[in-house]
């Protein structure tokens, strides 16, 4: 993250498993990411609707208060 940010480059978390990884990213600063935990794979049909109802369920994130706080721009990415 400290590279990325000298480069002014946005991150994007693959592969999130676990609430413990969300919590982790989200301290490094890491607010986009995208994992079979966050969402299962969907059919294109209700991708959509996911997205009108605001992406991700938040209950997903499983992080303490004071990181769920800065969780908000955290979003789901293909």
């Amino acid at each position: 993250m400290t590279i990325a940010d000298a480069l002014q480059l946005h991150v994007i978390a693959e592969g999130i498993e676990a609430a413990s990884q969300v919590t982790r990213l989200l301290g490094l600063g890491c607010l986009a990411g995208q994992g079979y935990h966050l969402c299962h794979p969907l059919p294109a049909n209700e991708i959509e609707q996911l997205l009108r109802h605001g992406g991700i369920d938040r209950t997903r994130l499983e992080a303490e208060p004071a990181v769920l706080r800065h969780a908000a721009p955290l979003r789901l990415l293909g």
